[in-house]
């Protein structure tokens, strides 16, 4: 049985490099997974095997491991981006400063150095992620490496640095890429005299500077909801803090014509679409979908309250039956407006902008439409007009 369990493993271990290197991913989970659970299964039926074989078998079990997780990470970043409302201009400047040093590659030259490093930052629930992800697809041929805290903090001692090279050595290896980390203040916050996850700030600082200052087609971009708790060291890395604020009237408008479009109603028109956008001010991205679902569970409540889901005699799963389809009303949206509130602190908001302002919201032209040069005229008479103020 032990020796059928070692057999099964280094059957499906064989198996699941031949799924990865023909790039089919999914069915390399499912045998990576098999491999490990077999391996996992001879180490506990064989605890008193001789040490060379333990030594191997805990080898391939942590190999096993670090594929999986590899493999977690660029599948994470292929998942298709929803639509984005009222962040076109951010989008497009991301995707346009990622496809112009790979599309043409010799424009960067003389001294000329492209934009490598963003930071998304801003209040909580305006899909900053999202918006990381987006500008990936649209640029095309993109490895997008999805990193949260937990893929990076381990509570062994330089098992966090190691996780942060494997990954930079990973973006490395399938270049052109980028390496997205999520609430980068959970790594890389500032500085104290009890912390203990120094090294792992140094270990990021010095990956960093190798992928922003030497290596080209590796983009290194990170997302916060509080860029004013984060080191001043990882800071001034990055080329471009790119401020994400909170949608304006017309993109919370945008945002409820597409979130309620999947629903059936003959009462949202374009103007009371813009009354409930004036209404909902201050409220995130994912405030307004919170909305949007409570008030379609209003309409199916009204809805099973009218037509009883025992008194139904069709069958199906309801397409054209219209005891089971829910319609809804102006008033199920004017009711969840007013039963929601907005989950962002205005002091919050606050806070981001006044860092905004010192240290640059990031409203750049990105090669497009860049300002005229300044003549020598203009500059002399700049000069004498700050002299004479």
């Amino acid at each position: 049985m032990t020796t059928l369990e070692l057999e099964l493993a280094v059957k499906c271990l064989k198996d699941a490099i031949d799924n990865e290197n023909d790039d089919d991913m999914t069915n390399a989970v499912g045998n990576f997974s098999s491999a490990l659970a077999h391996f996992a299964i001879f180490a506990v039926n064989n605890e008193t095997m001789v040490p060379q074989l333990k030594e191997e078998i805990q080898f391939h079990i942590k190999y096993c491991q670090n594929h999986l997780e590899k493999i977690n990470l660029t599948q994470k970043g292929k998942k298709k981006p929803p639509d984005l409302c009222g962040m076109e201009t951010v989008k497009a400047d991301l995707t346009h400063a990622l496809i112009t040093p790979i599309k043409r590659p010799k424009v960067f030259s003389r001294g000329i150095n492209p934009y490598k490093g963003f930071l998304l930052y801003g209040p909580p629930g305006t899909a900053k992620s999202l918006i990381a992800q987006a500008a990936a697809e649209e640029a095309g041929g993109l490895n997008f490496f999805f990193v949260s805290a937990g893929d990076i903090l381990s509570k062994y001692i330089g098992e966090s640095e190691k996780r942060l090279r494997d990954i930079f050595e990973m973006a490395r290896s399938k270049k052109p890429s980028i390496i997205f980390i999520d609430e980068i203040d959970a790594v890389a916050s500032k500085r104290t005299e009890l912390d203990n996850s120094r090294g792992t700030k140094t270990e990021l600082f010095l990956l960093m500077d190798a992928v922003l200052g030497i290596t080209d087609g590796v983009f290194f971009m990170a997302s916060t909801n509080c860029p004013q708790h984060l080191d001043s060291a990882l800071i001034r890395r990055f080329d471009k803090l790119i401020y994400v604020p909170l949608p304006e009237e017309g993109a919370r408008m945008e945002t409820f014509k597409k979130k309620l479009s999947d629903i059936k109603s003959d009462e949202l028109s374009d103007d009371k679409l813009k009354s409930l956008a004036a209404k909902t001010a201050g409220f995130s991205p994912c405030d307004i979908e919170k909305i949007c679902t409570n008030a379609k569970n209003l309409a199916l409540t009204r809805l099973l309250q009218k037509n009883p889901i025992e008194k139904c005699g069709n069958d199906s799963k309801g397409e054209d039956c219209k005891c089971c389809t829910p319609i809804l009303l102006y008033d199920d949206v004017l009711e969840a407006v007013r039963d929601a509130n907005p989950t962002v602190d205005p002091k919050e908001v606050a806070e981001l902008e006044k860092f905004a302002e010192e240290k640059g919201h990031g409203k750049v032209h990105f090669y497009r439409d860049l300002p005229k040069p300044r003549t020598f005229v203009g500059t002399i008479v700049d000069f004498f007009a700050e002299f004479f103020a």
